[in-house]
């Protein structure tokens, strides 16, 4: 696994450290789902199904760190969570069911897909606010160009983000600018 890789993980993780401590607990990472809330409506059953999503997710995580849940997760263990865990279906499946419930609260006029706009609001309310690698990572991830993200394409960025190896990808910025 390639240096390249783990910084893009630190790059994820420290939009995942809400409190910026090195380490991020459950109730971080059920608290991450509320930020993306600060900005938009959902109705109590979205938030639950969001809520569920991060904690099997995270569940997913510290397995593999072969932690329970009462641990916290560092740099070093979601790297190798990561590593161990890239090419698994069900893996993949966890982190874009977080991505499909992290869309509604982010879909502000609620046409069901993310326009360029409120993507944009979303990924700053994440802490990472440059509009050019934005608009570059938007435009990447809209593969059929229709103008839009569907929960998929969104889905699709960010886990590779997260799992590619590759330097060149247009995705390798989603999260700012690597650690």
């Amino acid at each position: 696994m390639s240096e390249f890789l783990e910084r893009k993980v630190r790059t994820y993780f420290k939009v995942v450290d809400m409190n910026n401590d090195g380490e991020v607990s459950l109730e971080e990472v059920t608290g991450l789902y509320e930020r993306h809330y600060d900005h938009a409506k959902a109705d109590a059953a979205d938030r639950e199904k969001m809520k569920e999503s991060y904690t099997k997710l995270w569940r997913m995580y510290m397995k593999s760190a072969e932690s329970d849940e009462s641990g916290v997760l560092t740099p070093s263990i979601l790297f190798e969570s990561v590593k161990l865990q890239k090419d698994d279906p069900e893996f993949k499946k966890a982190f874009l069911a977080v991505c499909q419930h992290s869309i509604s609260p982010m879909d502000v006029n609620g046409d069901g897909f993310l326009q360029e706009d409120e993507y944009t609001k979303a990924i700053a309310a994440m802490g990472f606010q440059d509009p050019n690698i934005v608009r570059r990572v938007f435009e990447a991830a809209d593969t059929n160009k229709d103008g839009k993200l569907s929960w998929e394409e969104y889905g699709n960025a960010a886990f590779e983000n997260l799992t590619s190896e590759d330097e060149n990808s247009p995705f390798t910025l989603m999260w700012g600018p690597l650690v």
